[in-house]
Formats: C-alpha cells, sequence, structure tokens
C-alpha cells in the first residue's frame, strides 16, 4: 500500500507547488482541498492503480506548465512520458487527459516556443507508448491496459444519438439524478461561473469561494437524497459518475483573470485554463462513445 500512498501524496504536493506558483499563498490550501476534499483520499489507501496514474499525469503537467522558455528537452520529454505511461499503462481514460494537455501546448505555444516544446513533448510521450502498446496487445490482445480491454466492447454514439440533451445532463450530473434537478444543477454552475467571471475586485475571491461550496455542497445533497436506496450506502457512488458533481471545482480552472506583470505566470494560466476546458468537453464526447446505454453501463466506473 506504500505506492498508492507515495502517489496521493506526490500528487497533493506538486497541486500545492503549482498553485503557489499560480497564486502565491494559495499553495498549502490547495494541497489541503485536494487532499481532504477529493476521492485523492480514498484511493490513496486502496491497493489500485488509480492514485499512480493521477500521480504521473500530474507530474507530466506540472513540467510542462512550469517549462520556460530554453528549458531542457529531457524535461519536457519526461512530461510526455509520464503522461503516456499514465494513459498507455494504468488508466484508458487518461488519454482525455493527455489529449487535453497536447492540445492546449499546441495552442498555448506560439512561432520558436511550439517548436522547442512539442517535438520533445511527443517524442516522450511515442517512446513510452510504443512499449506499452506492444505489452498491452500482448498481454490483453488490446493496446488499451487491462481496464479498458475488459470494459470498451464496442465504441459507438447510440446513447448521445438516443437521447440528446437529457445525455448531455445526465454525463453532466449522473444517470440517476432527475433531469429536472440535474438541468438546475448545471444551470447554478453555469450562472456561479458567469457571475465569477465578470466579477472584479478585491470581492472575487470571496465570490469564487463561496461558489464552491454552495456547489459542492449542493452536489452532496443531490448525491444523498436523489439516488435510490441501496444496500450500501457506498454503493451510490457507482450511479453518481457526472462530470460536474464529481468535480465541481474543476469548471473554475477554466475563469480568466486580469492579466499580470508575471507573463510566464500568465502563460502557464492560459494553458491550464484551456487544458482544462478541452479535457472537459474530450471528456463528455469520449464517455458518450465508449457506452452503449451511458456511462454507468454495465457497471462502468468513470471519474474525472
Amino acid at each position: 500500500f506504500l505506492l498508492p500512498a507515495a502517489s496521493g501524496a506526490g500528487t497533493v504536493y506538486l497541486t500545492g507547488r503549482l498553485t503557489e506558483r499560480l497564486r502565491p499563498g494559495a499553495g498549502v490550501w490547495a494541497a489541503l482541498a485536494l487532499g481532504v476534499t477529493t476521492p485523492v483520499l480514498f484511493y490513496s489507501v486502496m491497493f489500485w492503480e488509480h492514485t499512480l496514474a493521477v500521480f504521473c499525469a500530474t507530474l507530466g503537467a506540472y513540467l510542462l506548465l512550469t517549462a520556460r522558455d530554453g528549458s531542457s528537452p529531457w524535461r519536457l520529454a519526461f512530461a510526455g512520458a509520464a503522461i503516456a505511461f499514465a494513459a498507455g499503462g494504468l488508466r484508458a481514460e487518461m488519454y482525455v487527459f493527455a489529449a487535453g494537455f497536447f492540445l492546449a501546448a499546441l495552442l498555448s505555444h506560439k512561432g520558436h516556443a511550439r517548436w522547442t516544446t512539442l517535438p520533445p513533448l511527443a517524442a516522450g510521450a511515442i517512446v513510452m507508448s510504443l512499449p506499452l502498446w506492444a505489452l498491452n496487445y500482448v498481454t490483453n490482445g488490446s493496446p488499451l491496459p487491462l481496464n479498458a480491454a475488459k470494459n470498451f466492447s464496442t465504441l459507438t454514439l447510440d446513447y448521445l444519438s438516443q437521447n440528446g440533451m437529457y445525455a448531455v445532463v445526465h454525463l453532466l450530473v449522473g444517470d440517476g439524478v432527475p433531469l429536472e434537478l440535474a438541468f438546475l444543477f448545471c444551470m447554478a454552475v453555469a450562472i456561479a461561473i458567469a457571475v465569477v467571471q465578470w466579477t472584479r475586485g478585491p470581492g472575487r475571491g470571496a465570490l469564487l469561494n463561496l461558489s464552491l461550496l454552495v456547489l459542492s455542497a449542493a452536489a452532496w445533497v443531490i448525491f444523498a437524497v436523489s439516488l435510490p436506496p441501496l444496500n450500501y450506502p457506498t454503493q451510490k457512488v457507482f450511479n453518481f459518475h457526472g462530470f460536474l458533481a464529481i468535480s465541481p471545482l474543476l469548471v473554475f480552472g477554466m475563469l480568466t483573470r486580469a492579466r499580470s506583470l508575471d507573463d510566464a505566470a500568465d502563460r502557464t494560466r492560459r494553458m491550464l485554463a484551456l487544458a482544462t476546458f478541452l479535457y472537459a468537453v474530450l471528456y463528455l464526447v469520449s464517455i458518450s462513445l465508449v457506452s452503449a446505454i451511458g456511462p454507468n453501463g454495465g457497471s462502468l466506473e468513470w471519474g474525472p
């Protein structure tokens, strides 16, 4: 159990370091929020691959986001390799994360910076992916890691095409949640983002914290009262895998802020916001493709 615990601790540490770079004084609070209020705590004491996958992805993202002009290409290659290992060796859904960050890197870097960043990043990912694909194919009969090779039977758009807006709302909040309640939650998230985005001045931080608190509380209320009773309360989590409901704070990563005097920090913020947005979009699309009956079909577990 040391590896999951160390991976969880490493994820918390890197998140705190990155936050401290972007907003001095907030690193400790970000680390506490991640370590105490997210599933990282639970998975860190279970002998599963989840926290190791998250740590590798976080490490790769940290190395990429904190790279500066003239950074060693080995640093960027290691970033690509770490994210590729998370996806190809541990959890297939990390391919969605990888796609979001690689696209964000492509769009965020211009001119010479693009050519000095993307080739080593891609090279590291390819060098790591090729042996993993070969190993997975030999052992699982698929280039995907074991968890995906055994669960993905088809790729289909049936769920999304047959359910339309119902599918989108359920993907955002959860299949077991009444549509009206899920729609209200989505509207509340959209309004909160708009209000915080347009607010300026010293009260913006307090408003953001209040919004996060209210949305998190609302998600827990939905989780507690809207799903049918089960033999064990913990089983409810298998029907509660909505993107926003599980991680409402993730959406606020898309917020922009006034430009600061630190150009490097501004570029990091823009890349992180763009990667978060792309990840959210790609997540909703990909989750519609892997199951004909929705994200919870066949007892599949999907979390952001």
